[in-house]
């Protein structure tokens, strides 16, 4: 009785989690994330894209896939963004690995600099638009970081597990460090601090989430 209920509550759960999967990506993934400053999404086609600029004001569109000149999405978006004068802004991460500290930098300059109201999307709307999400909370709202890591949550498509905990990774990496300003340690502290975690070993990578799991600061 007990392994049946047990069946029951496991095959429950991946259904919840694959209807909820399935509604997010019906939605594309959008989001408030502060009301006429930030709003996120995954790719969005062209009539949506259109549709979300004039439904929320938006000025600036972040494309965090970075500059796709080769790739069909990406030119018609930057005709699109041109037609509506919107500004475009290209910042190239990787769902898979720390973000590289001069991406960083531009991220930051984007999201404190760029016209407001600004749209971030990657490609699904989960794990790099989460990233950006956090760390405008962060830095623009002040919210603290333990809280403003809800942006990288599963409601969104995120799960932090290899390889993609590395976006959760970075946020943490701030968190446990003594500087009070994300602005201030990511432009200053953490080129060293990827350098470090470039020359780690394989073993470590693939266990990580396992140890960050075990000290509870995963969702």
């Amino acid at each position: 009785m007990q392994i049946r209920t047990l069946a029951i509550m496991v095959v429950g759960t991946v259904l919840f989690f694959i209807c909820f999967a399935l509604w997010r990506l019906s939605i594309h993934n959008e989001d408030v994330v502060e009301p006429g400053e930030l709003y996120r999404s995954a790719q969005l086609s062209i009539p949506q894209l259109r549709d979300d600029i004039a439904r929320n004001g938006i000025r600036t569109v972040l494309n965090l896939r970075g500059e796709n000149r080769a790739s069909a999405w990406y030119e018609k978006e930057l005709a699109a963004c041109r037609d509506l004068g919107v500004e475009h802004i290209d910042v190239h991460l990787s769902g898979k690995h720390l973000p590289p500290p001069l991406e960083v930098d531009k991220l930051l300059d984007a999201l404190q600099t760029a016209p407001r109201p600004i749209l971030v999307h990657c490609l699904n709307g989960s794990d790099r638009t989460g990233l950006a999400a956090c760390v405008f909370l962060i830095d623009q709202e002040h919210v603290p970081w333990k809280q403003a890591e809800d942006a990288l949550s599963w409601r969104f498509g995120h799960f932090a597990i290899h390889p993609y905990f590395r976006m959760d990774e970075f946020v943490q990496l701030y968190g446990q460090s003594a500087n009070p300003s994300i602005n201030d340690w990511a432009r200053k502290v953490y080129p060293s601090v990827y350098a470090d975690e470039m020359h780690e070993s394989k073993w470590d990578e693939m266990t990580e989430p396992l140890e960050l799991l075990f000290r509870g600061r995963l969702d």
